[in-house]
């Protein structure tokens, strides 16, 4: 691995590692292929984000600041549509509501 690549790669909380190469996003080593957003039933409040690489889900940091803090990691710019934005990587995202009971 170059010092490039090493420079590239961030390490987000629960050992999460995301790197931006080309047109792909990379987390823990495998091409990011789904961020899915599940909120808490009836409230509307994130309850989680968890992506989706090399066939593994990967559970962010509860609520916002999970999701924030890997948005920061791919460096989403705030007001750019997330859909728009992770489309240009290939990156499906999908919404769901979650029981929290």
């Amino acid at each position: 691995m170059k010092l490039k690549d090493i420079l590239n790669e961030i390490e987000i909380s629960r050992g999460i590692t995301v790197e931006v190469v080309g047109d792909q996003i990379i987390v823990n080593g495998d091409k990011l292929e789904r961020l899915t957003l599940t909120y808490a039933e009836g409230t509307g409040n994130l309850y989680r984000g968890y992506l989706f690489a090399g066939g593994k889900q990967i559970n962010l940091s509860g609520g916002s600041s999970g999701l924030k803090e890997f948005l920061n990691a791919v460096n989403k710019e705030p007001g750019t549509n997330l859909i728009e934005f992770m489309k240009k990587y290939g990156v499906k995202v999908t919404s769901d509501d979650f029981d929290v009971s």
